[in-house]
């Protein structure tokens, strides 16, 4: 053989048995099994990570039915939002704080009239707006909270919201179905009440005279005749209100979910605005 052929040979036996050796060595078995633990790590992550992508996550309770009203719910989110609502009522200072059952009553009350709003005509959406911005302007000149705040100013409007956990679009809103209310009272029940002469003398007579040490300083009856007619028919609309809340409660379907409002709830009324007392512009001697 020639000698060429019999020196490739043998660098191709060499070459042969380093590799046999090395096949075998601990070293590349070492490698072969982490390369192989990577390969099946990798494989049971991309698994899992497409399964976890096509799971449906689990649901979050984010809220809670307190009330039904012939088939329409209060959560609990009105009711806390009509908490934060309620420091707009005007018979309140910002250190009074309703009783969450009182609160819930508000809100009964209201569903309950709205919904006899049906066929019922009501403010123009120009008298509505009209209205929101006279009372929006009035509430930031005279609730007790906002003159503390003065939010009669941009910077004190601001802070009175801030510190009130309230928005301005959840204000006007508030403002805005309390002025329907309002004006639904007002057509179904003011037409029909007439106060008499004799009511008002009545009413000057043992309500307001008694309230001057004096009587010869105490305004006539003339000059607040007019002022007196308004109180006594709010006071009539009031009892009327009552009485046709009630009939509306008996007769609809008002389901409690939570047991432990229920008691409180039977007599409470909606919110309206107290009549503002008859006053002739000076302190009271």
């Amino acid at each position: 053989m020639p000698a060429g052929l019999n020196l490739k040979l043998s660098t191709m036996n060499s070459t042969q048995s380093r590799f046999r050796k090395l096949a075998t060595s601990p070293l590349l078995s070492a490698m072969r099994s982490l390369v192989l633990f990577l390969s099946i790590a990798l494989l049971l992550f991309s698994s899992a990570s497409a399964q976890s992508s096509t799971q449906t996550p689990a649901p979050v309770i984010a809220d809670r039915v307190l009330v039904v009203v012939n088939q329409q719910v209060i959560l609990q989110s009105d009711l806390d939002r009509e908490t934060r609502l309620s420091i707009l009522d005007p018979n309140l200072d910002f250190t009074t704080h309703l009783a969450p059952s009182e609160i819930l009553g508000h809100l009964i009350s209201r569903t309950l009239i709205r919904q006899q709003f049906v066929n019922q005509p009501l403010l123009t959406p120009a008298q509505l707006q009209q209205a929101v911005e006279a009372r929006l302007a009035e509430l930031r000149t005279q609730l007790p909270a906002c003159v503390r705040l003065h939010c009669d100013t941009p910077e004190g409007w601001q802070a009175f919201l801030a510190e009130s956990h309230l928005t301005a679009a959840e204000i006007d809103s508030f403002i805005r179905e309390q002025l329907q209310i309002l004006d639904f009272i007002e057509q179904r029940f003011r037409a029909g009440i007439h106060i008499t002469p004799e009511q008002i003398q009545t009413y000057y007579k043992t309500i307001l005279l008694p309230q001057y040490s004096n009587p010869s300083l105490a305004p006539t009856l003339e000059s607040v005749s007019s002022r007196i007619n308004e109180v006594l028919l709010e006071k009539q609309v009031n009892l009327l209100l009552e009485d046709w809340l009630t009939t509306l409660r008996k007769e609809g379907d008002v389901e409690y979910l939570d047991p432990a409002l229920a008691p409180t709830l039977i007599t409470s009324a909606p919110s309206t605005p107290a009549p503002a007392p008859i006053t002739t512009g000076g302190p009271r001697p």
